[in-house]
């Protein structure tokens, strides 16, 4: 496969970084402008909606964690008032990419084998479901993981390889070439101040940007099967520090990650113009 530009963009700024960090804790500079933020005219073809049935009603799938979960009964509803129908296969606190979500000082979730245990399952459940376009959402799919004993990290150059052929593998998984179906990646809003939580740290926000990058380049090497939307677009557009109010609403939770009921209402019409859904 072509190696695309972001990535060859990062053999030059990351080759370096797999023997820099190695052991070090240290977290890498995130993406930057414009080294993997792709141009205008390309993000735009990444996010171009794909064609729709005419001849029966979209069906849509909606697959990920929590914060995909708590979007996903606003989304439904929406969906519903156009027409639309809206398929769930949520797992929260799951990721659907193989290996166990990590830090880089060593925290593994105690429920991660667990998760790890149950991704084939998840997969036939979330292929089985009728769909056109699958939707894709799982937070803890950003973060460096364990696999098969190895750290994989997605901002060195191996780590992000690595990542975004297991991100290929799961889409295959869930949208099998020839079956008719289509996956849309959404690429998840840098946290805003929670709460509970406070300020998103820079290991945080570096952590969100690896990972639209990564949806970003599975996007570019499978172009007629695979789209990016990047809710940051409408929830933090100017980068961080993102707000706490968009639009008058306090879009997110205690967290900052999660919805408010009133911020999915808000985002779910956004993300279905997105893809193309005609209002009624």
């Amino acid at each position: 496969m072509k190696v695309s530009i972001a990535v060859a963009v990062l053999v030059a700024v990351l080759a370096v970084g797999d023997v820099a960090l190695a052991g070090t804790g240290a977290v890498p500079a995130p993406p930057t402008e414009p080294a993997l933020v792709s141009r205008a005219d390309e993000v735009r073809r990444l996010q171009a909606p794909f064609a729709l049935p005419t001849d029966r009603g979209p069906r849509l799938e909606l697959v990920g964690d929590s914060v995909a979960d708590s979007f996903s009964s606003a989304l439904a509803a929406e969906a519903g008032r156009r027409g639309v129908s809206l398929a769930r296969s949520i797992r929260p606190g799951c990721g659907i990419l193989r290996g166990l979500p990590t830090t880089r000082d060593g925290y593994t979730p105690p429920w991660a084998t667990g998760c790890a245990a149950a991704v084939d399952d998840w997969r036939r459940q979330a292929a089985a479901i009728p769909a056109d376009i699958v939707m894709f959402l799982s937070t803890w799919d950003g973060s460096p993981r364990l696999l098969d004993g190895t750290f994989v990290d997605p901002a060195t150059f191996t780590g992000f390889r690595a990542t975004a052929d297991l991100m290929r593998e799961m889409i295959d998984a869930i949208a099998p070439v020839g079956s008719g179906r289509n996956v849309v990646l959404l690429a998840e809003s840098i946290p805003t101040h929670g709460a509970i939580s406070g300020d998103a740290t820079p290991e945080r926000i570096a952590e969100a940007r690896w990972h639209r990058a990564v949806l970003r380049d599975v996007a570019r090497s499978d172009p007629a099967r695979v789209r990016v939307v990047d809710l940051g677009q409408w929830l933090c557009p100017l980068g961080p520090p993102c707000p706490e109010v968009v639009d008058g609403i306090a879009a997110r939770g205690d967290d900052g990650g999660h919805f408010s009921p009133d911020g999915a209402a808000w985002l779910a019409p956004r993300l279905l113009d997105a893809l193309g859904v005609p209002a009624v």
